[in-house]
């Protein structure tokens, strides 16, 4: 048996709305320094979800890349820069308010890491909602705070 690799045939579709820096790797099939790269320059839109602590600032960068622009960029098909389109593709509709877990799903993260960008001022709740991990602790995040978390977190 040949120790080279060999693609197995397997097709896996990511319905996520944005995908991680691994993710992008595996659809790019580029190094990340390069994926890093297009992000700066403005090529993949691309925001940082880390949590901000309010008197030490961001740690790390934790980046978030719209999945569809990323096979779009592999595929050689125009990415899209369009803000509203964006919107649509990662939140839905427009509501007053996007539950938790949609949050979660839509920025491919954990409901811990939702609950400390809440902590850390980043999102803001409805009016009256209270948030935390587990049954019966649904966060309403005020679809403004949304908004402005995709705008001011945007890489680029």
């Amino acid at each position: 048996m040949s120790s080279a690799l060999r693609f197995l045939g397997i097709r896996c579709e990511l319905r996520l709305p944005t995908a991680d820096l691994a993710c992008a790797r595996a659809i790019l099939d580029l190094d990340e320094n390069k994926i890093k790269a297009l992000a700066d320059q403005g090529l993949l839109p691309t925001w940082n979800i880390a949590c901000v602590h309010p008197a030490r600032g961001a740690a790390r960068i934790e980046r978030r890349f719209l999945t569809r622009a990323l096979r779009d960029y592999a595929q050689g098909r125009p990415v899209t820069s369009d803000e509203d389109f964006i919107v649509t593709l990662i939140y839905g509709g427009r509501k007053p308010s996007i539950l938790g877990s949609d949050f979660c799903r839509a920025w491919n993260c954990d409901s811990g890491h939702t609950c400390n960008l809440i902590r850390g001022g980043s999102l803001q709740l409805m009016k009256g909602a209270d948030y935390g991990r587990g049954r019966g602790h649904t966060v309403k995040i005020a679809w403004a705070s949304a908004i402005a978390f995709l705008r001011n977190r945007r890489i680029a």
